[in-house]
């Protein structure tokens, strides 16, 4: 017989082999275990248990290795869950878990489960234990520290020192019993004791300040209970998509750079074939496509279909697109106009109504050119309607009663031309996302006040609303202004900073006819610490310093600035930022240069419409990992920078309205193409002029 060595359990002394206990050490010492250990060992651990169950000395053993395994694959699956392939081990996790059931059920008939039922402890009675008052207990698994060592050194701290001490969600007496001897008596520090339990409180000090948050009244229960799930439904939405992603179900289009959440998104068009097969089974959606169905076709099949959503695909313009009447039905739940082409119309030639669409919940018109630019009254009775879209309609006035649509969470005004709209908006206290038209008629006066809700708005005019209103709104994320050319007070836009802690992304526009002085936006830019997003359309006396951007700056957008100085020699040390669009009129110098180390974590550059463009350098170093250039109207630009060839990373070139000479440079062949030619993708647009 070998050599033994003895281990200790709860039964006494049990002799394991010594390859069991070299085993069991090395599980039990080294951290890089894998699955396929993990599972070895559990095997021979449960084999040993049904071959030699019946011998008391082997069966402790057995369970020792069990319990051993157990716990080890437990940690294995909390520290290291991305080495974990569930569909790799699934199986043989479920045939332990049933070789395991069947060892629990014999366990009876060998008596162990008596014998450790009168030994061991419940979970609940080891966390008590665990959590005995100080200076009792003797844990040792504290960062070294025994318990009473602990709370000898916080009793010795607040001797000494004044805290601010908070105790959350004591759930009991004994809890407290088991820390109040750490404070001392004489201490100058406060506690503040949180409960569900008002004994719990008055146990602790019955002289204590006792504060009972009020219940919530009926509309702010409901407040909360949205913003909860509609938080949820956000992040469980964004969920799916990416594991339709992983599945090659759901193809990618276009990605956010600073967030990497999808976009745009498309599938295969096989794959959509199947969709829209079972989407037409199952009555999911209908689908109507221009191209392929005819007005009265199209009205005649919703006669018959009991789907409660309606798709409408239309390809072409308003004078290759006109339609008699809205398809709808009175079953009809959401009714959505898809424009192929973006920024084209419709014709919407008969007169329009909503009396059998009353449980609309998402209506989206975009790019309708209804006669009379007039929506009728009875819209207001879609009381039901959580999405509401005017977007590039021709619609010129808003009828009061959408003051009815109180359930409203979505309303885009974006429409073309001037829009009058009655100050009714108020009244919609459940907005979250409202975009404003960019133009509105000078008869339109806003309170804005009442929308606490809101978390993106678009366009807010200061010219019809008052600026205070939008210290209300405290979980604003998104924010666009237009502030007038006789009004750029800056000071105001600046003081909402103490207010709206949660704006990300901020869009300041400020009308260039009448030309406004340029402006000073320092002050604005330091206000705002915590934007990621930020857009400009306005003349600037010069760009802030880096020090005044915020440092989770992620995308900068410029229009229209003027700016004569090389704004890279700023722009290139922000630490975060990723995306950087020069537009227009954002800077009229000639010569840009990028440094060494500069932009180093530049994603995607833009420069377009720089008519005073004529040098543009790249040292060896800068934008390590731009993946995107996209150059055009650049007229007087000579060439891409010699130093393009270093940017190893670069995946997109999209040259556009540049002159035919700066093309046939880059083409294969051409005397830069060296400079692109490791780049996998180069387009080129309008430059054979």
């Amino acid at each position: 017989m070998g050599h033994h060595k003895r281990n200790i359990s709860r039964s006494g002394l049990v002799a394991v082999p010594e390859n069991y206990v070299h085993m069991v050490q090395r599980v039990e010492n080294q951290k890089g275990t894998n699955s396929l250990e993990i599972e070895s060992f559990a095997m021979i651990g449960v084999e040993t248990w049904e071959s030699q169950s019946c011998e008391s000395r082997n069966r402790q053993m057995a369970e020792a290795i069990v319990s051993v395994t157990v716990q080890k694959l437990g940690e294995f699956l909390l520290e290291e869950p991305e080495a974990v392939s569930l569909h790799s081990v699934g199986s043989e996790i479920r045939e332990i878990t049933t070789r395991l059931t069947k060892i629990a059920a014999s366990m009876k008939d060998y008596g162990i489960k008596e014998a450790m039922d009168g030994e061991s402890l419940s979970l609940f009675d080891s966390l008590r234990e665990q959590r005995q008052s100080f200076p009792y207990a003797v844990e040792h698994n504290l960062v070294g520290l025994r318990d009473e060592q602990l709370g000898e050194e916080l009793h010795r701290f607040l001797k000494r020192t004044k805290c601010l001490v908070v105790l959350d969600d004591i759930w009991g007496t004994d809890a407290w019993d088991g820390l109040k001897h750490v404070f001392p008596h004489e201490t100058g520090s406060n506690i503040v004791l949180t409960t569900r339990n008002k004994e719990v409180a008055l146990y602790a000090d019955p002289r204590g300040v006792l504060h009972e948050p009020r219940l919530l009244t009926h509309e702010e229960s409901w407040e909360l209970l949205e913003k909860i799930s509609l938080q949820g439904r956000d992040n469980l939405g964004q969920d799916y998509l990416e594991e339709l992603v992983k599945r090659s179900i759901v193809m990618v289009g276009k990605r956010d750079i600073v967030t990497s959440e999808v976009m745009t998104c498309r599938m295969h068009d096989l794959m959509r074939e199947v969709c829209l097969q079972k989407a037409e089974q199952e009555s999911f959606v209908q689908v109507v496509d221009s191209r392929q169905q005819e007005e009265d076709e199209a009205l005649r099949s919703l006669l018959t279909n009991t789907s409660r959503r309606i798709s409408v695909q239309i390809h072409g313009g308003a004078e290759e697109h006109r339609i008699e009447r809205l398809y709808m039905s009175s079953q009809c739940r959401s009714l959505v106009y898809l424009m192929k082409n973006q920024g084209s119309q419709w014709t919407l030639l008969g007169k329009v109504s909503f009396r059998k669409m009353k449980l609309l919940r998402v209506l989206d018109l975009e790019g309708a050119q209804i006669k009379g630019g007039k929506l009728p009254d009875d819209v207001g009775d879609l009381i039901h309607l959580r999405n509401f879209s005017l977007r590039l309609t021709n619609v010129k006035e808003v009828t009061s009663s959408i003051g009815n649509l109180t359930l409203m969470i979505t309303l885009d005004l974006f429409v073309k031309g001037k829009l009058y709209i009655p100050d009714v908006i108020w009244k919609l206290k459940r907005l979250r996302h409202l975009c404003m038209p960019s133009e509105l008629d000078p008869r339109t006066k806003l309170d804005l006040s009442t929308l606490r809700n809101l978390q993106q708005l678009w366009d807010f005019p200061v010219g019809q609303c008052n600026p205070r209103d939008l210290l209300a709104m405290m979980s604003l994320r998104r924010l666009s202004i237009n502030l007038s050319s006789q009004n750029t007070d800056f000071e105001v836009v600046s003081s909402l900073s103490r207010v709206l802690k949660r704006l990300r992304g901020l869009t300041i526009n400020v009308p260039c006819e009448p030309m406004p002085p340029p402006v000073d936006i320092t002050q604005l830019v330091s206000a705002f610490a915590n934007l990621s997003e930020l857009e400009l359309f306005l003349k600037l006396e010069k760009l802030p310093g880096e020090q005044s951007f915020s440092s989770d700056l992620g995308a900068l957008r410029l229009w229209q600035c003027g700016l004569v100085d090389d704004p890279f020699l700023v722009l290139e040390k922000l630490p975060n930022l990723k995306i950087l669009q020069l537009f227009e009129g954002s800077f009229v110098g000639s010569e840009l240069h990028c440094s060494v180390n500069g932009f180093p974590q530049l994603h995607s550059l833009t420069l377009s419409q720089l008519e005073n463009l004529e040098e543009w350098t790249v040292e060896d170093g800068a934008m390590i990992r731009l993946v995107s250039l996209e150059l055009k109207c650049c007229k007087k630009l000579k060439s891409v920078p010699e130093g393009t060839r270093f940017l190893k990373n670069l995946q997109e070139v999209e040259i556009g309205n540049m002159t035919k000479a700066f093309k046939d440079k880059l083409a294969s062949g051409g005397e830069d193409f060296y400079k692109i030619q490791h780049v996998p993708c180069v387009v080129f647009e309008y430059c054979d002029l």
